[in-house]
């Protein structure tokens, strides 16, 4: 019932806003409240529904191999979560326990906003994931494609395990609605499949049960008392609306109604005009795609599609998410804790038609140079890239903007089709600040700050524990962008540096960033090029840091030059850690540079030799 951040929450919301907050919380305690109450004493169960598709399995057998070799290795108890090995048997309490800290989560009940304890484990992510049963769909695609029941078998172990070792609202992984949706989207698309192969595994009482369950609660715990919603609220009310689409229950078509209209209102309020969600993160923004689009294609099967407005911003946002890709790879920036509304392994499009109807929305809009209402540039060339981020910093402002990063004006950069510039990730949510903080500050990004005296500007930014930002920085601008087929530019400016411009030109096999101070700037500027870890600085290159030009090679053979032009001062290679996946960081090679009271032009070149 608390307000994390009360002077926030006041100056985003004003008085009236507030009393129409508490309403909200109160309303949701009294329904949360008496969830937990009634449904225990409740007999009710789910059914799956006889979903009438006639859809084309074309497609589906294309990645055969790989989809029951993984299911396979999962019989034998070989799973993965993130890059860590996990397994589910001969484990006292395996779904409450942390195979990183090897320690279990005391069970007793918990809300989302009261999570960690000194006696709990450090990061309720972990666990998190492994109960999402991310890979629970491929056990039934495999026994789609084999009509073998030894994958239905294990899926109903799984579960009945899950069942047993998870009573009602008494463990961890009761605490967040967001978590229990992805779950039920999962169990669902499993139980799905196996129908389809003829095996009636949603039928058992406990799943039934379990699943009647887990919707009710969800219903009740739905992310609508926050000051700022944010994904959590686009997830859960995906979950509760593909809930009530596919399985009958007492309460469903109450449910869809209200899930329905969260969705519709939603799309337009945490995503701008052009699509880009407000949250300041490629990876949350396909996220919630991905959320957005199942919701449309179990709509619009059912004859009762979303409404003209929201097909046209989730078609703006396929098109960013689009624009944002580079070698069937999000280009990231801001947080990202490899999360999935739903994995499918193959073609996903292709297993996401067969289940729940094809996409009826579709990214209309060619890969866009762009985005004037996020401020945001995505231009692609032949084999090259460059993104560059201005506009708010995130989502909610100071106080909130709880998944940004600290990386305005910061370029992400491809050249001759590799990887450059690049963000240096997330690494970690809870449990080490330091790292946190680390991965989310100006520093690990490639943008330029200015310090006087060595400490940061008033107007610098500061972060929060763990999510979101005490103070952030002004609007970032940008000025102007062009995009053709030989070449993109992109000239933006800080806040809180009305004197300073930084212009981006790329080529395919070129790039010249350019900072421009119209005046002097009392102080030391700063900038920091965080190479992709396929880059190493040539020996020959390492021995004379302070000349003008210096040389990084990979693996290939490919050489990178970078040649600087004004009054830098030292010039460091040092290491930093580069986190491509959650938890997981590999050291990688970045460039320090820096200029005291800096006044005229800066400019650092780019060029890429491939080996031949």
């Amino acid at each position: 019932m608390g307000y994390p951040n009360l002077k926030s929450s006041l100056r985003r919301l004003g008085l009236w806003g507030m009393f129409a907050l508490s309403a909200r919380k109160i309303i949701k305690w009294v329904r949360y409240r008496a969830m937990l109450l009634r449904v225990p004493k409740s007999g009710g169960r789910a059914r799956l529904k006889e979903i009438i598709l006639t859809p084309s399995m074309a497609g589906l057998e294309s990645d055969r191999s790989a989809i029951l070799r993984l299911a396979d290795a999962m019989l034998r108890d070989d799973n993965f979560f993130f890059e860590f090995p996990n397994h589910t048997r001969d484990l006292d309490r395996v779904w409450e326990f942390d195979p990183i800290e090897k320690r279990y989560w005391p069970r007793r009940h918990y809300t989302e906003r009261k999570l960690h304890d000194r006696d709990t484990p450090h990061d309720a992510k972990i666990v998190f994931e492994i109960n999402r049963f991310k890979d629970l769909p491929i056990l039934g695609q495999a026994a789609l494609l084999t009509g073998e029941k030894k994958y239905a078998a294990e899926v109903e172990r799984r579960l009945l395990s899950w069942i047993e070792g998870n009573p009602f609202a008494s463990t961890v992984n009761w605490s967040s609605a967001l978590e229990i949706s992805i779950r039920i989207i999962a169990w669902t698309t499993t139980l799905l499949l196996l129908k389809k192969a003829g095996f009636p595994t949603s039928e058992h009482p406990k799943i039934a049960r379990s699943i009647y369950e887990q919707i009710l609660y969800l219903s009740a715990d739905l992310s609508t008392d926050r000051v700022v919603p944010i994904n959590h609220l686009i997830g859960e009310a995906t979950g509760l609306f593909a809930a009530t689409a596919l399985w009958e229950f007492t309460e469903a078509e109450r449910y869809a109604a209200q899930a329905r209209r969260i969705l519709e209102r939603e799309i337009i309020r945490q995503t701008f005009p052009d699509g880009v969600t407000r949250e300041a993160s490629s990876c949350y923004h396909q996220f919630v795609t991905h959320f957005f689009d199942l919701a449309d294609r179990i709509a619009t099967s059912h004859d009762h599609p979303f409404s003209q407005q929201y097909k046209v911003r989730l078609s703006n946002m396929k098109s960013f998410l689009e624009s944002m890709t580079m070698d069937s790879q999000v280009v990231r920036f801001g947080d990202a804790d490899d999360g999935w509304a739903l994995w499918l392994e193959g073609d996903r499009d292709a297993w996401k038609s067969f289940l729940f109807g094809p996409a009826s929305t579709l990214a209309t809009k060619p890969l866009l140079s762009s985005y004037p209402s996020a401020q945001i540039v995505a231009a692609h060339l032949p084999n090259a890239f460059l993104f560059l981020r201005a506009g708010a910093f995130g989502m909610g402002g100071s106080g909130f903007s709880s998944h940004a990063h600290d990386d305005f004006l910061s370029p992400i950069i491809y050249l001759a089709g590799r990887s450059i510039l690049t963000d240096s990730g997330t690494f970690v949510y809870n449990g080490n600040p330091a790292a946190r903080d680390r991965y989310r500050l100006a520093s690990s990004h490639n943008g330029l700050v200015v310090l006087a005296d060595g400490e940061l500007p008033p107007t610098g930014p500061k972060p929060r524990a763990n999510f979101g930002w005490e103070l952030v920085r002004p609007d970032a601008m940008l000025l102007g962008s062009t995009c053709t087929t030989s070449n993109a530019t992109a000239t933006a400016q800080y806040g809180e540096w009305p004197q300073h411009r930084r212009s981006i030109k790329i080529r395919s096999t070129s790039a010249l960033i350019v900072d421009r101070f119209l005046q002097l700037i009392p102080g030391r500027a700063e900038w920091s090029l965080h190479l992709a870890p396929e880059w190493t600085m040539d020996t020959a290159s390492s021995s004379s840091l302070n000349s003008g030009s210096h040389s990084f090679r990979n693996a290939s053979g490919d050489r990178l030059c970078i040649t600087l032009h004004g009054k830098f001062d030292p010039i460091n290679i040092e290491p930093y850690d580069f986190s491509l996946s959650y938890r997981v960081s590999q050291s990688a090679t970045m460039m320090k540079l820096s200029a005291s009271n800096p006044a005229g032009l800066f400019a650092i070149l780019m060029t890429i030799d491939r080996a031949q």
